[in-house]
């Protein structure tokens, strides 16, 4: 069943779409050997212009981009995002990150097969085992027993992923009839990577979609949510990035890319106590794109200034407490003092890594 609505803030269609009870059965959780999905991009990435050559549109050396979650981190706090690069909290393992990779690995899959001539059972089952594998995997990494831990056994964490993919790959199909897929989990040239970039066939816009999985959330907080595909980061590097890679500044050999992306489409994917899936789209234009990128160049540069030290970084304590409540490097901060050995009763060090 299907229910579509006006978002709110206008325009906007908010689509959920709700699964049938019995999508997580065993049968279509099939126990299977994992499988090597070695399939081909739908598109290749032209060369684009590489890190320190010149922006034609404004004359400037093009800084190296940082990733969007160091970025987002930065912004709302230089000295998080030192602090995260080095530091963990120390909290009970939770499933939440595994659910979404393995979500986002059956959808990837789902999608990589639709121009295929598979029948839709055979890329369904695809889809569940790629998730099932994903999933697997994470868990492996994570250190988590096979079977799961008690709070989260692996039966329930299993059936949520074939009713997550089950929820994206039916709930949002209709939608992908009129376009044609660009890139799927495709790498940019400064390794972010879009869930996937599609071009309308009508109109010919582009778009760059980011799927966000949440184990739960309240109804209240999902407009709002939704509404934040406007002001989101990660969406607005992925637009500004797919362009410059693609020379969408100063025209392209191959006209199809050309266009600078003018959507951004958030899908959001809840998963308890009912699976449900709502969009949002937000509209930028070529100009806001391009002035993003400048301005985000600007940040870029004050964070490869910033030192390794945390103690040497400027904490904002603006941002120390929010609508979620205390940041989680608030101990680490103003109560033990940025001292590393103190910090360790609460924090967990990260294995070193080399920095950007």
């Amino acid at each position: 069943e299907f229910l579509c609505t006006s978002h709110p803030s206008g325009g906007t269609l908010l689509r959920m779409s709700s699964v049938p009870e019995n999508a997580g059965n065993a049968e279509q959780r099939r126990n299977v050997e994992p499988m090597q999905l070695e399939l081909p991009l739908v598109s290749s990435t032209p060369a684009g212009p590489a890190d320190g050559e010149a922006d034609l549109t404004t004359g400037k050396s093009l800084v190296r981009s940082y990733s969007p979650s160091q970025t987002k981190n930065w912004l709302v706090c230089p000295r998080l995002r030192v602090l995260k690069r080095t530091w963990e909290a120390r909290r009970p393992w939770t499933p939440h990150k595994a659910l979404g990779t393995a979500i986002h690995a059956g959808y990837a899959t789902w999608l990589r097969e639709r121009e295929s001539e598979l029948s839709v059972t055979e890329r369904r089952n695809h889809a569940l085992d790629a998730g099932q594998t994903a999933l697997q995997h994470v868990c492996i990494e994570t250190g988590t027993p096979a079977l799961g831990t008690a709070n989260w056994p692996i039966e329930e964490l299993q059936q949520l992923v074939t009713k997550g993919i089950w929820a994206v790959a039916f709930g949002h199909d209709e939608p992908l009839a009129h376009v044609d897929l660009l890139a799927i989990e495709q790498p940019l040239q400064d390794g972010s990577i879009p869930d996937y970039v599609y071009r309308e066939r009508t109109s010919g816009t582009i778009g760059i979609a980011d799927l966000k999985t949440t184990y739960k959330q309240d109804a209240q907080w999902i407009p709002q949510t939704l509404a934040d595909t406007v002001h989101s980061w990660q969406l607005w590097h992925y637009a500004w990035r797919w362009t410059y890679d693609h020379k969408c500044y100063w025209g392209h050999s191959d006209p199809t890319m050309e266009q600078v992306p003018s959507e951004l489409k958030t899908i959001l994917l809840v998963l308890t106590p009912r699976t449900r899936l709502y969009t949002y789209d937000h509209h930028p234009t070529r100009e806001q794109v391009i002035q993003w990128g400048e301005r985000a160049q600007d940040a870029w540069a004050q964070m490869r200034q910033d030192s390794t030290d945390p103690a040497e970084v400027l904490g904002n304590y603006e941002s120390c407490r929010g609508r979620y409540g205390r940041c989680e490097m608030y101990d680490a901060c103003h109560v033990l003092d940025l001292d590393p050995e103190r910090m360790k009763a609460l924090y967990e060090q990260k294995v070193p890594h080399a920095a950007r």
